[in-house]
């Protein structure tokens, strides 16, 4: 569905209520604009985060919102449970 939007002498623009909704953009989404021949072409930024193995490591490119989790706990569990395998079953 097009809509007509305005620039204004800033060279902002006003992306319409129904078209954030439905793309989850918010006040502070970055955007990337990409021109493709006569059309320019709106991206958000978080379209692009994606997670990808590196060296046996998960790594995540984007933006990381909230704190940092903290996984200490939760390693140490996974590892007193690994030994207690390994123990169970013996030479």
């Amino acid at each position: 569905m097009p809509f007509d939007v305005t620039i204004d002498a800033s060279g902002r623009l006003v992306i319409p209520k129904a078209v954030r909704d439905r793309h989850h953009l918010a006040a502070g989404t970055r955007l990337v604009l990409v021109e493709e021949d006569a059309r320019l072409v709106l991206v958000p930024r978080h379209a692009e985060s994606v997670a990808e193995e590196k060296g046996g490591y998960l790594v995540f490119r984007g933006r990381l919102t909230g704190a940092v989790p903290d996984h200490r706990a939760l390693r140490r569990e996974r590892l007193d449970r690994l030994s207690g395998i390994a123990a169970d079953e013996g030479p």
